[in-house]
């Protein structure tokens, strides 16, 4: 959950009615009522999201999950960028077929700017990695 001048901003994970992922709803009137839910990643292994407002108003949602099957299955985190009123701005993966990424946590620290720290488990052993990421000033 995260507050900006618009308003509150929720990202949850549900396996409920069979529409199981990660979703995005948001509230103009401090959670009397809510915008339909939108599907930010309909995979049912999609899981552990984290939001956080950046100076701007901006929001990011970051979660991870598996795609594919198998030898061709990869671990991956999500990273969407919303405007300051929820409308998706884009949306990033980064992933590894040797291990597994998981439990992001985010922080903006500037005006369009995101920490972003994650587990990364990789034959029998995990550690704690960091990134930054920067889009470019509106």
């Amino acid at each position: 959950m995260a507050e900006n001048k618009n308003g509150l901003h929720f990202a949850w994970f549900t396996l409920a009615g069979g529409t199981g992922g990660i979703f995005y709803a948001q509230s103009h009137d401090d959670g009397q009522s809510f915008t339909p839910r939108q599907n930010i990643s309909s995979l049912a292994s999609a899981r552990h999201p984290q939001m956080a407002v950046f100076e701007s108003g901006d929001l990011a949602i970051a979660w991870d999950d598996v795609t594919g099957w198998g030898d061709a299955a990869q671990s991956r985190i999500g990273v969407q960028r919303r405007d300051a009123d929820g409308k998706v701005l884009d949306t990033n993966y980064f992933g590894t077929k040797t291990g597994v990424f998981s439990f992001p946590v985010i922080q903006a620290v500037g005006p369009q700017t995101l920490l972003l720290a994650y587990t990364d488990s990789q034959k029998g052993s995990s550690s704690v990695k960091c990134l930054r990421k920067r889009w470019p000033a509106k």
